[in-house]
């Protein structure tokens, strides 16, 4: 018997096919928005709003109804607040809280989210969040040192890249402009670094997402993974940060299930750096201890004392944050600041603004179906000046979020198959595959 057989040589050396490789475009997009998130030339007009909009549409994809239905129960509570408001009816409040509802909708439906990713993919992100880092950790070092010797503007944002605040008038928080202010008046004023941000207390909070998304996507790579942690501790303490400080503090306490030794490991460097906080931030320290800085009045003391005085008046179900300021005392609101709209923590501000019930409901919603350091992430998201139901803020914590969650498969997705791969059925794939290289093949009977 004589077999005959249709040989192939003329493609056996021909590569399977895969789709362009974007990856590396959108991690560089992703890298870029998150340094220049505060940019814009209104809140609306804005980096930030931009990326909201995507994550709008993405959610939109992933909605289910039962997540339509709780996120709407959430559109509910924030909106309640304006049929008791002592003022009259504001079409600007409601668009505001309609803003705020958008977001808390956007944050609950992208918190359920779970990709897998390849590991390519892992190592791309891996590599993006240390650029990221170092940037950042590049950039308040320079700005540090640029304060101590001739405070300049040098390392510094220029103010008109920012959208403006909601606050008229006045230089924000934003160093370059403070600057300005000293050259122009001949004082001093207290700055601190704060790299492309508009203040310390943001940089706090981008490098604890980015030290939170560390903890899945650097998973494996112990020595990488302290060294990474390490970064965002000096950046921290460069821009002298308390929420910062506190923050990745209790990141790494709570967030981490090691082994007994790692634990170890992990409290002692928290000790560490939480005494080098000290030594950095000595005059900040002893003030807290005191009860004299204002900084921490304002976050914790005072925003407590607003919610009694509130609650006092009867707005149990909250109130708009515009009608604060005929609510509270005239020294509470000089402390915090209320008539800017809320007070500089998110999580009181939650029963602050919509009442004890609807601020128990929204947390319980936030929480759902979330696990504990994703619990941890979010309260400590909320120490960080304010609502996170803001453009920038709901689009970076459900990225984070997301890449918390994200699963890594070595197996996940198409790559080529090199000369050391198992072997293919080469006549399979140019009958699936078809392309302008393959040609039509026609088997070959066994012949005698």
């Amino acid at each position: 018997m004589r077999t005959s057989s249709t040989h192939f040589d003329d493609v056996t050396s021909l590569p399977i096919a895969r789709p362009a490789d974007a990856g590396w475009i959108v991690v560089a997009a992703g890298m870029a928005c998150v340094i220049s998130i505060q940019f814009g030339y209104t809140v609306h007009l804005s980096i930030g709003s931009a990326c909201f909009a995507l994550a709008c549409i993405y959610t939109i994809k992933r909605l289910t109804p039962l997540w339509l239905g709780v996120g709407l129960l959430g559109v509910v509570l924030v909106v309640i607040p304006h049929l008791f408001s002592p003022d009259d009816f504001s079409v600007d409040a409601l668009y505001r809280s309609l803003r705020e509802a958008a977001c808390f909708f956007v944050l609950v439906v992208l918190k359920t989210v779970r990709l897998n990713f390849s590991v390519e993919s892992q190592a791309r992100i891996g590599r993006a969040i240390w650029i990221l880092m170092i940037a950042l950790l590049v950039m308040s070092a320079l700005q540090a040192v640029d304060l101590k010797l001739s405070r300049s503007e040098l390392f510094f944002v220029p103010y008109a890249l920012f959208a403006p605040p909601n606050i008229p008038g006045g230089c924000w928080t934003v160093a370059a402009c403070w600057l300005q202010f000293e050259q122009a008046h001949g004082i001093l004023t207290v700055i601190r670094p704060s790299a492309t941000y508009s203040e310390p207390s943001y940089l706090g909070f981008i490098v604890l997402c980015l030290v939170f998304v560390s903890q899945n996507v650097l998973k494996g790579r112990h020595g990488g993974k302290m060294a990474f942690i390490a970064a965002a501790m000096a950046t921290v303490l460069l821009a002298q940060t308390t929420s910062g400080i506190i923050s990745i503090v209790i990141m790494l306490l709570f967030t981490t299930r090691p082994s007994p030794a790692k634990t170890a490991g992990i409290i002692l460097a928290a000790l560490l750096f939480a005494t080098g906080a000290g030594l950095v931030m000595s005059d900040r320290v002893t003030d807290i201890m005191r009860g004299t800085d204002m900084s921490f009045l304002a976050r914790f003391i005072y925003p407590f004392q607003a919610v009694s005085q509130v609650l006092e008046k009867g707005y149990v179900l909250g109130v708009p944050s515009e009608s604060l300021a005929k609510l509270v005392s005239s020294e509470v609101l000089a402390a915090t600041d209320l008539s800017a709209g809320a007070s500089d923590n998110g999580l009181i501000n939650m029963f602050l603004l919509y009442g004890i019930c609807g601020g128990i409901a929204m947390l319980a919603i936030l929480f759902l179906r979330c696990g504990f350091p994703e619990i941890v992430f979010l309260v400590l998201s909320m120490q960080f000046n304010g609502s996170i139901f803001t453009y920038d803020k709901a689009t970076l914590i459900s990225l984070s979020l997301i890449l918390f969650k994200a699963g890594f498969d070595a197996n996940n997705g198409r790559r080529g198959l090199s000369s050391a791969d198992e072997p293919v059925d080469r006549l399979l794939y140019l009958r699936a595959s078809p392309s302008r290289l393959a040609k039509p093949v026609t088997d070959v009977a066994a012949t005698p």
